[in-house]
């Protein structure tokens, strides 16, 4: 058993080396490819859109909207019970939660066309092989992590889709009454149990939860994605300093006048990379903070009550997606600090004031963070681990409730 575990995770580590390693100048087909995908599920995909998409989306989220009325419904009538009352409101958050994330993010559309406009640009401009490696790197990953997210999400909506369905089938082979059931629990007011109210009902709740898995995990999938593009920036920003500091290595002493000039004139342009991206990095941060805020917030909830209920496929589902965003958060954070490592072995000694300057002001630049600033908490893996905590807390405290 061991061995054959084994045999199967170096294959599938294998078979990731190698798709990380294909040519670099064919990669501009991941380039958000999965995140494009999703979105076009949603409505609109930023880089291309016309008022009819922009229609659609408002159209997914109120549908959302509309649906959780009757789910809030059933969580009032049996808000005594709590077995029932949680196993109603654990998607009723998921759903009200990603249909105000659609919504903002609709309502951010140009910011995030800004974003991904600038980072497509960098991904298919820069001409430099290293830089070029970087970024479809970044890029493959980005569609692997997606790709595990979309697949964790789509699986749970097509669970919940399917799970009264195969009962209904079950039970008329058996000879027993149809149960009428529902993916989520609901309570309308009006009798459903016969054509087509019922099978009018069920396309609701299906597209319902269709959209909200593909507006989980899309959106958590457009996080990663800018998150990773760009730390491959900044490690591009550190890669053209060392590479700079490695064509001065054969000077033996100070540097001329002219190499000076020209070294200043490398340094500059290196410089407002650096500034470019962090200024990019901020209107990231600025963009997804309240979209952060409520993930973290349904993230919690979510965890908490799937631990106590055992909701196992939401449990993953909370878990990959809470993971995702302060992973990408985590990745920034290190990457824009590992730049004050490239500046400082560089060989200032050798320059002149005005380039020893420029060196110092990189490597203090550099020593602050840059990261997705949100109130009270950072995007990162240590508040990924707060969650966990909290939810256990919480769950631990329900529990002598049941």
């Amino acid at each position: 058993m061991a061995a054959g575990s084994l045999e199967v995770s170096r294959f599938v580590t294998n078979k990731i080396e190698k798709f990380l390693k294909t040519d670099i100048y064919g990669e501009e087909k991941y380039f958000f490819k999965l995140q494009r995908f999703g979105f076009g599920f949603i409505g609109f995909w930023f880089l291309n859109f016309t008022n009819w998409q922009i229609g659609f989306t408002m159209f997914n989220s109120l549908e959302i909207l509309f649906y959780a009325i009757f789910q809030i419904n059933f969580c009032v009538k049996n808000f005594n019970n709590l077995v029932e009352f949680l196993s109603g409101i654990t998607p009723l958050v998921t759903q009200v939660i990603t249909a105000f994330k659609i919504l903002i993010v609709l309502s951010r559309r140009e910011a995030f066309k800004s974003i991904l406009t600038s980072l497509h640009e960098s991904f298919v401009n820069d001409v430099d092989e290293k830089s070029r490696a970087i970024n479809a790197r970044a890029s493959k990953i980005s569609y692997l992590i997606s790709l595990v997210s979309i697949a964790s999400a789509y699986l749970t909506g097509l669970f919940f889709v399917l799970l009264p369905i195969m009962i209904d089938i079950y039970r008329y082979s058996q000879g027993l009454v149809r149960l009428f059931g529902l993916p989520f629990k609901s309570v309308f007011p009006f009798d459903i149990t016969y054509s087509p109210v019922y099978e009018i009902i069920f396309a609701l709740a299906g597209w319902s939860s269709w959209i909200t898995s593909v507006g989980v995990s899309g959106i958590s999938a457009l996080f990663i994605g800018i998150c990773l593009h760009i730390s491959g920036q900044f490690d591009i920003v550190g890669l053209r300093l060392a590479a700079l500091m490695m064509d001065q290595n054969d000077a033996e002493k100070s540097f001329s006048h002219e190499q000076n000039d020209e070294l200043n004139r490398k340094l500059n342009a290196i410089v407002k990379l650096h500034n470019d991206k962090i200024d990019l990095c901020k209107l990231t941060s600025r963009t997804f903070v309240p979209i952060a805020i409520l993930h973290f917030i349904s993230s919690s909830i979510v965890i908490c009550v799937c631990c106590l209920m055992l909701f196992l496929f939401y449990l993953m589902v909370g878990l990959s997606d809470a993971f995702i965003y302060t992973f990408g958060g985590t990745l920034l954070m290190e990457a824009s600090t590992a730049i004050k490592h490239a500046a400082y072995d560089f060989q200032w000694y050798k320059c002149d004031m005005r380039n020893q300057k420029i060196i110092l002001m990189i490597m203090m630049r550099a020593h602050k963070r840059t990261a997705i600033d949100i109130p009270f908490f950072d995007a990162s893996l240590e508040t990924f681990v707060r969650i966990i905590q909290t939810a256990g807390s919480y769950a631990t405290l329900l529990n002598t409730f049941l």
